[in-house]
């Protein structure tokens, strides 16, 4: 019996409690604020969305791509950086075993790449033929270890 008077007396609370809420707010208001609301988004959105466009066609450029790869070159070019020789090319199809592998140069002094030993230091030493010999077996040997 007490639990269902209590139940009671809460459930009255809570009914006078909607009663006021429902006097205070008046719905067609808020649902023309909602309606307001809405329509000002959607303005903002579309204001975004004109903004974005207008940067994206100002900065834009159709030669952007070409001349920052032109200014990239000139810059490692500047500071002794190349990277298209720092990496000689591996044969088209895998040699024999017994077959030797080799590195072709080119007739531009081979470029030394950022913490690598052996570069042209106050020794004035440029590496030597016989280290690049050594390094190429040692790679011969490595690639073949890996075939057994």
């Amino acid at each position: 019996m007490k639990s269902t008077e209590a139940m009671q007396s809460a459930m009255k609370g809570v009914t006078k409690a909607m009663i006021r809420m429902n006097k205070q707010l008046k719905l067609p208001k808020i649902r023309k604020i909602m309606m307001e609301f809405m329509k000002q988004n959607e303005l903002i959105e579309m204001k975004q969305e004109m903004t974005e466009e207008h940067l994206d066609m100002a900065l834009e450029g159709e030669d952007d791509d070409v001349e920052e790869d032109r200014i990239i070159n000139q810059v490692l070019d500047d500071i002794g950086i190349q990277f298209t020789d720092a990496v000689p090319m591996a044969p088209d199809s895998v040699p024999d075993s017994g077959t030797k592998v080799s590195a072709t140069a080119d007739a531009r002094p081979a470029a030394v790449p950022v913490g690598a030993p052996g570069g042209a230091g106050p020794s004035g030493g440029g590496g030597g033929g016989g280290d690049d010999d050594a390094s190429v077996e040692d790679l011969q040997a490595r690639l073949n270890n890996l075939k057994k």
